[in-house]
């Protein structure tokens, strides 16, 4: 693993693939986890939460330069409205919690 990646490993959750961030959902809205770095890293592992820190969802791909999509964590637009959490970690460690929420 890379050090440097570490370190410059962005993340956030987004409501289009690769789009701006935000924290607030519709029901019906998607759920697209985002990871951005300058370099080519290894594995980064995207996991969304709810409230009890039960898995919903769990993705982990190798990034790229760039922008790197995980692809839609609310594809039946079925998740219950309230409080979630997207997890980005690198190996064992815990690169950024989101608080997000559904309406």
């Amino acid at each position: 693993m890379e050090e440097n990646c570490y370190k410059t490993l962005d993340a956030w959750v987004s409501k289009s693939e690769l789009g701006p961030p935000t924290t607030t959902f519709s029901r019906t809205d998607g759920i697209f986890p985002v990871v951005t770095n300058p370099t080519d890293c290894g594995p980064v592992n995207a996991k969304l939460l709810d409230l009890n820190d039960r898995t919903i969802v769990e993705k982990s791909y190798n990034v790229r330069k760039g922008r790197n999509g995980y692809g839609d964590y609310n594809p039946s637009k079925n998740l219950s409205p309230g409080s979630y959490k997207m997890q980005f970690w690198y190996g064992e460690n815990l690169l950024k919690t989101i608080q997000l929420t559904i309406q």
